[in-house]
């Protein structure tokens, strides 16, 4: 017999076993026979797992299995009467009683409900305690996913009986194995029967018989929870002596450590019943070892394996289209079947809300119990978005003036004007007139100078401008370092629109005194395409770098050693694409290139390294990013000591990394590390600050502790309304995250006038065509699709998608969020050609973008399939 034919015998034979021990106890061998028929093999192994039940006394304890006499119960009760119910056929039997399909014979209508009577009547007094009590305690169960009762009653002869619901289908795992149901498609019907487990326990019911015979599917999909027979209310101070009397109330296969050892009950006794069951439906295995007869021994001491380990290693997943189990799942199970109901979920809904977690791709609760943590975060899940938004705050460093009438201010201008020097630099004459011109330009933002009166940035870099242009056409180099400086400026303030024709014109100079002045349009060309890569003009913008490596390597003019810096650049342009692999080998060439070099730049290396944590943390390597994050920080606390900016940065990085890992507790600790510095520094009224309190707030919403979310992304809100105006993009991106945080809490409603906010500030900064936009039409799109406003779903997608196709190239994420979203709505609207076509784009997408095995290609796969047989079927 190979491992194949064990596996399916010990599930045959334990299958038998459960069935046969809820049976009077003179009768199970019997049962057993029968059952097993010709299989010697099947009959042997069911025979030993009796024997060994019957032995072990520690497990019921001596006086748990006793007789039990009954009046014989009637050969055939077809066709009797019980109230106004009139039994057509049996359906099944157990230990207490037999069930029938039943109708009403009064009229009012037709349809079958299940009829459950006592088999044991007359003097059994437990008996009748019991079955009573499972009618009261079902009486008092309401939700959809539990078969519900109907009525009740006492036959003419004192025989009690209830109708409850009929269930026409199949039981889970059978339903799940006939229909090939992928993984995530079980865990979407497993959070149904823990849900109908959680509506159990809030009205204090523990099942404490939890199994696969006990949870029903229809034909039409729908989960329903049964048989309460051995349920126990939690308020009760001790077991009733009825259920010690008539039997354990537990199936030994599904029972908890607690169980076993008859311990007191709580609803983690059913979670791990639950857990049992996810792991052998996802596994099609149990999660003990089924070869041995001590599987009583084996639920209290022995730890399972990895499901996905098990998953990899048998022939059952031929049943279920998926190529492998991911390791959050596994900790999820995992966490259920902890032996200590203290490690366990707190509760059986928090299993379910964490498996939907997984599902949504959201960091899981469970990983706090590993030592590693791949599932995906936030911007995972809200990919586009959040991953604008997060570019756009990383370049807040040169966006907080708004209003200079402080004297710290005017020092910070100074600031911005030598950096724009620095970066003009030709030679000692060329630097000096720049001083000159750009210190005697920003002197009037020092209130002495503009004697009390209010200046803004922008009206001293638009003066500035006039000047240039009126005072220094004939001096065509020190107008091209100017212009290059000052579009700069304007860049570092999110002024793009201003920022273009200077630095286009600063390059158009420099070009014209090729090759004299090739280190001026290397430094134009870069300077130019990193506009173009913060506007998301990619393919622009990696077209400008290539020209500049270009022309370094050339052989006219002096050789140029700026090929780091280029790499650098073209890495985060390729990272912008989510040409991840690729982004890694312009790293790699700008760390190779650096090395080489004459003089080698430590801080650059450092800022290499902070690049490469941001790919492995996008593509989910996040052991590998902090591991850069220490390097870039071990480089910088070398150069600057602790309290430097540069330090506090990376903290917020390294905040970042452990955020997506799902530690948030590190999480918090680096980002209160930074914030700490950043206030020192920089004062409460600064981008880099309001960029953290927006962190802190994301890692907050992903604890689900929304009251602190919504607490932390309102102050980084303000204080970017404060600082740069409240028609900043940062500010619509605020408004934008509060939005999330209110589909969160499912007010759609509320969810989009933030969206709406949002929308209206982003447009007033960038323009209504600008990739921003697009992303917060596809959100509004996704909220007017849960409010079922379908109309407006599809307006604002196809918006979102004319945006897009003015802006980005066809294989970008965002299309595949839209296109989904789309897909969802056509179904809804049973119009499934047309879901077919959008779901086939998603996938299309998602697998060109990230591979046929990232979570989000096979959650659009199991999306493709299920629509394909919707369509199919009509």
């Amino acid at each position: 017999m190979n491992q194949t034919d064990e596996i399916t015998l010990a599930r045959q034979s334990l299958d038998i076993f459960d069935d046969a021990i809820e049976q009077p106890e003179k009768s199970r061998l019997e049962y057993i026979r029968k059952r097993c028929g010709d299989n010697k093999a099947l009959f042997d192994k069911c025979a030993a797992l009796l024997a060994h039940y019957r032995s072990d006394e520690s497990f019921f304890g001596s006086d748990t299995i006793t007789k039990f006499s009954a009046k014989p119960q009637a050969v055939d009760l077809i066709g009797e009467n019980f109230g106004v119910y009139r039994l057509n056929k049996k359906l099944g039997g157990g230990g207490m009683g037999d069930v029938y399909a039943a109708t009403r014979t009064d009229g009012i209508h037709n349809f079958p409900v299940a009829l459950k009577l006592i088999r044991g009547w007359g003097d059994t007094r437990e008996l009748i305690s019991r079955f009573e009590r499972e009618r009261a305690i079902l009486s008092g169960l309401k939700h959809p996913n539990i078969a519900h009762f109907l009525d009740g009653g006492i036959s003419i002869d004192g025989r009690p009986w209830y109708a409850m619901e009929y269930v026409d289908g199949l039981n889970l795992d059978t339903y799940c194995q006939q229909n090939s149901l992928s993984i995530e498609e079980r865990l979407r019907l497993f959070i149904n029967v823990c849900e109908a487990v959680a509506s159990a326990h809030k009205q204090l019911v523990i099942h404490r018989d939890l199994k696969f015979s006990n949870i029903m599917v229809t034909y039409s999909g729908q989960v329903k929870l049964l048989d309460f027979g051995v349920a126990k209310l939690l308020q009760e101070e001790k077991e009733d002596t009825t259920l010690s009397v008539l039997g354990a109330p537990m199936t030994p296969r599904y029972s908890s450590p607690e169980q076993i050892k008859h311990e007191a009950l709580t609803t983690a006794s059913d979670q791990f019943s639950l857990g049992v069951i996810l792991y052998e439906l996802i596994t099609g295995q149990s999660p003990y070892d089924l070869k041995s007869e001590n599987l009583l021994k084996a639920v209290c001491e022995i730890q399972p394996k990895r499901p996905s380990q098990v998953f990899r290693n048998t022939i059952w997943n031929a049943h279920i289209p998926d190529r492998k189990i991911a390791f959050d799942l596994d900790e999820i199970i995992l966490k259920s079947l902890q032996k200590d109901p203290e490690r366990r979920y707190a509760s059986v809904q928090q299993f379910a809300d964490d498996i939907a977690r997984y599902l949504a791709k959201r960091p899981v609760m469970a990983r706090k119990e590993s030592l590693f943590y791949l599932s995906l975060r936030f911007v995972q899940r809200n990919r586009v978005l959040a991953g604008l938004l997060a570019t756009l705050l990383l370049v807040a460093a040169g966006q907080q003036l708004r209003v200079i009438n402080e004297r710290n201010i005017a020092q910070h201008e100074r600031d911005l004007a030598e950096q724009a020097r620095e970066k003009a630099e030709q030679n000692v004459e060329v630097a000096h007139e720049i001083q000159n011109f750009m210190l005697g330009l920003f002197s009037i933002s020092d209130p002495g100078e503009s004697r009390g009166n209010t200046v803004t940035a922008r009206e001293i870099l638009d003066r500035g401008v006039e000047k240039i242009e009126a005072s220094l056409n004939k001096q065509p180099e020190y107008k091209s370092a100017l212009l290059n400086s000052m579009g700069v400026v304007y860049r570092e303030l999110g002024l793009y629109s201003a920022s273009e024709p200077l630095l286009q014109e600063a390059l158009e100079l420099r070009q014209e005194s090729l090759p004299t002045s090739k280190k001026e349009a290397i430094e134009s060309l870069t300077e130019y395409g990193d506009l173009l890569n913060e506007q998301g003009r990619y393919q622009e913008a990696e077209a400008h770098f290539h020209d500049a490596l270009a022309l370094s390597s050339s052989g006219e003019g002096d050789v140029i050693s700026d090929n780091p810096n280029i790499y650098v650049k073209l890495g985060k342009t390729e990272f912008n694409q989510g040409n991840y692999e690729t982004a890694i080998e312009n790293y790699q060439k700008a760390l190779l290139s650096n090395s080489n070099s004459a003089e080698k730049d430590d801080l650059l290396i450092a800022e290499i390294f902070n690049n490469i944590a941001v790919v492995y943390n996008e593509t989910g390597n996040y052991d590998l990013a902090i591991e850069f994050c220490n390097k870039a920080l071990a480089i910088q606390l070398n150069t600057f000591g602790e309290h430097h900016p540069d330090v506090a940065k990376n903290y917020h990085n390294l905040g970042f990394a452990y955020a997506s890992k799902g530690e948030y507790d590190k999480a918090i600790d680096y980002y209160e590390k930074s914030l700490s510095l950043n206030l020192q520094f920089l004062g409460p009224n600064h981008a880099y600050v309001a960029r953290t309190y927006n962190n802190l707030g994301i890692v907050y919403r992903e604890q689900n502790q929304l009251e602190m979310a919504i607490n932390n992304l309102s102050k980084g809100l303000e204080i970017n309304k404060a600082v740069l105006g409240e028609q900043h993009p940062l500010v619509g991106g605020g408004y934008n995250n509060l939005g999330t945080i209110y589909v969160d809490l499912g007010q759609y409603q509320k969810a989009i006038d933030y969206y709406n906010q949002s929308l209206a500030v982003v447009i007033n900064a960038l323009g209504d065509k600008h990739l921003y936009v697009a992303g917060i039409y596809a959100n509004l799109s996704g909220s007017y699709f849960n409010l079922g406003d379908y109309p407006r779903a599809i307006s604002y997608a196809e918006q979102s998608l004319a945006i897009l196709s003015d802006t980005v190239e066809p294989n970008h994420p965002l299309y595949a969020e839209v296109y989904e979203t789309l897909g969802q709505v056509h179904a809804e609207l049973k119009d499934y050609r047309l879901a077919l076509e959008y779901y086939q784009k998603s996938l299309d997408i998602a697998v060109k973008v990230m591979g046929p095995d990232h979570p989000d290609t096979q959650a659009a796969k199991a999306n493709l399939m299920k629509i394909t047989e919707l369509a199919n079927g009509n």
